[in-house]
């Protein structure tokens, strides 16, 4: 490749098509875009010295995206693996034939269900004369490399030309396990219909040139109804509803699924992800706000955050005196997904390791099981997960408290709102692939208010149902 000095490597791997994942949207803050330059090394930057050691520094190691290009060099990229399908448990999905309420109206045979998510892309394949599910799976979604965070997404789109590789890579993911569902059950992809659910940021990039406007008050995207757009193999493709601001069609399938099911009311509604989104309904209508959770409910942005993935810890218990550890795939060890973060930190709450402060307390005054677990690095103290080389650090743990203060402040206001207690609410339904996951007590234990009495409903991946039922006739016909 060839460019001028001064350039950024982060740049220039975005301008040639690498998918080079920035989780911060290139701030310098997660140190997650290491590359080795094996020769002629740029002069370290401020953040390169923050986030690496000496020996890294010494051996070539930067950071991407505070990297400057100053002459001619060889950069090694780390081996990627993000177009690798993966399929997913199918206890977070549930099951489609009793969601469906009326034959489909739709002319085609099948369906595909695109649930666009900030970190994560799921596509499904539906009989819609059955109204059976035949085969599911998910993929990173390539827009990460602009960060992991939809603050930095909409930054990066609110330019047209970068809007639009956005979008490419995007569909190109979606025609890659599409792709795949089709020819692995022999269909066309003209036999079948197409339609996406996703957060406001998500759909707007599919309909609009830019994300600009959300970037800026009053925080207004273009689609303000479902829309048809060109989706994947030039078939048409459906654009679930957005209510407004962040409330996209994802956070109308959650309410779309409540709606089949029936759940008491007061109901309390939670979409928890990266943009987390938030609903009181009651007799007195439907109450609904987002709130910015960031990338730490999905194990991202974090030192030794990787996500869902094999070797990723999924849960930390505490089972007759000793730590009960899960991973994905019971491989060892090697990072922290979501649930592996949350069920670690609450269980740090309950033992008095962590004050209802947030801070990590004097290892002197810890039980025996923790005071070897807490150390200090560089000025901050970290907790590590007995027997690994993991640890949580305080200012991580910062991160998921304005997670969960952001979804509490949002549940609270929404009752004031509807003129609601916490007490009233008889149900709480939490959707999202990462809310599947959870456990009440570790809301509870992290500081998010939950109903003493009401009936606690994980369903999963409501944003893929809500696109499957979009085709399968089952959602709300008021388009």
């Amino acid at each position: 490749m060839e460019t001028l000095p001064g350039t950024t490597l982060r740049f220039l791997l975005l301008k040639e098509g690498y998918e080079q994942p920035f989780p911060c949207g290139g701030e310098g803050i997660c140190g997650k875009c290491r590359v080795l330059f094996s020769q002629n090394p740029p002069s370290p930057s401020l953040y390169d010295k923050r986030m690496l050691s000496e020996e890294e520094i010494s051996r070539g190691v930067r950071l991407a995206c505070k990297s400057v290009i100053e002459g001619d060099c060889s950069v090694v990229l780390p081996s990627l693996n993000t177009g690798i399908s993966l399929v997913s448990p199918g206890d977070i999905l549930l099951p489609l034939e009793e969601l469906v309420e009326a034959p489909s109206y739709c002319e085609k045979p099948y369906c595909v269900g695109i649930d666009l998510g900030t970190t994560t892309l799921f596509v499904s394949l539906v009989d819609l004369s059955r109204s059976t599910r035949l085969e599911w799976r998910k993929v990173p979604n390539p827009q990460a490399a602009w960060g992991n965070d939809l603050v930095s997404r909409i930054k990066a789109a609110s330019d047209p030309q970068t809007a639009l590789q956005m979008r490419r890579l995007t569909l190109e993911a979606i025609e890659g396990v599409a792709g795949g569902l089709l020819s692995s059950t022999g269909i066309s992809s003209e036999q079948a219909a197409y339609a996406l659910a996703g957060n406001t940021p998500m759909e707007e990039l599919f309909f609009s040139n830019t994300l600009e406007p959300l970037g800026r008050h009053p925080f207004r995207g273009r689609l303000s109804e479902p829309q048809v757009v060109e989706g994947p193999f030039g078939q048409p493709m459906d654009l679930l509803p957005v209510a407004g601001g962040m409330i996209g069609g994802d956070a109308l399938s959650l309410l779309e699924v409540a709606r089949i099911k029936g759940f008491s009311v007061p109901m309390l509604g939670m979409d928890l992800g990266t943009n987390a989104e938030i609903f009181v309904v009651s007799e007195q209508g439907i109450f609904a706000t987002s709130a910015p959770a960031g990338p730490a409910f999905e194990g991202m942005g974090m030192r030794h955050g990787i996500g869902w993935r094999q070797g990723a810890v999924s849960l930390v218990e505490k089972e007759n005196g000793s730590l009960k550890v899960e991973t994905v795939g019971d491989a060892p060890a090697e990072g922290f997904c979501g649930s592996g973060i949350l069920s670690f930190l609450s269980l740090l709450v309950m033992d008095w390791v962590v004050g209802r402060d947030g801070r990590i307390r004097d290892p002197a005054r810890l039980s025996s099981l923790w005071s070897d677990a807490v150390s200090e690095e560089d000025g901050q103290r970290l907790v590590y997960l007995p027997g690994t080389t993991l640890s949580v650090s305080q200012q991580e743990i910062r991160q998921v408290q304005m997670a969960t203060a952001a979804v509490s402040s949002a549940i609270k206001v929404l009752l004031n709102l509807s003129g609601c207690a916490l007490s009233d609410i008889a149900t709480v339904a939490v959707s999202g692939g990462f809310g599947s996951s959870l456990k009440p007590r570790w809301l509870k234990a992290l500081g998010i208010p939950l109903p003493p009495f009401a009936q606690v409903v994980f369903l999963g991946n409501t944003a893929l149902c809500g696109a499957e039922l979009w085709n399968a006739n089952a959602f709300t016909q008021e388009r």
